[in-house]
């Protein structure tokens, strides 16, 4: 895997230690690779031909950028960080106003009454009878009640 930012520079350049200042402040600072040419003249890519120079290689991007090109955009990606941040703080907002499911439910009164269960189902239509009653484990219905409870049921639906 290729590093994908490396800067070229060189201690006895004064445009590579004012580079050096900017960056150590830089948001992408710890994305960038550093390589000092003192002493690896002979040893550089063919295309270092003055420092600083910034090689980029992601994949969206591949270019070199000499000088105050590299203060240019560091300066732009530096803007894009910044913007994201705070894309990303309003998005943090407002879920904080996302309220939590037990909040929002906590101030109803918990009804433990059936009756009031049962209200709420009176808009069920005119044949449903809420006081009809529900088997339970100690009452079940045997088959005989069951298909009488089926044929009541259908004739009260017309069926």
């Amino acid at each position: 895997m290729s590093i994908p930012y490396i800067l070229f520079y060189s201690l006895g350049c004064q445009n590579s230690k004012n580079l050096a200042n900017i960056l150590q402040n830089h948001p992408m600072r710890d994305d960038i690779s550093n390589f000092c040419v003192d002493g690896h003249l002979h040893h550089l890519p063919e295309y270092i031909t003055a420092v600083p120079t910034l090689r980029i290689n992601t994949p969206n991007e591949k270019t070199l950028l000499i000088g105050t090109q590299i203060l240019d955009w560091l300066q732009f990606n530096k803007e894009q960080i910044e913007n994201e941040m705070k894309n990303m703080e309003n998005d943090l907002n407002q879920d904080k106003n996302i309220v939590d499911y037990d909040e929002a439910f906590s101030s109803q009164k918990k009804k433990s009454n059936m009756d009031d269960i049962w209200k709420t189902t009176s808009n069920m239509g005119e044949n449903f009878d809420p006081r009809a009653s529900i088997p339970t484990s100690g009452n079940k219905l045997n088959d005989n009640d069951i298909e009488d409870r089926m044929r009541q049921m259908k004739s009260e639906r017309g069926i």
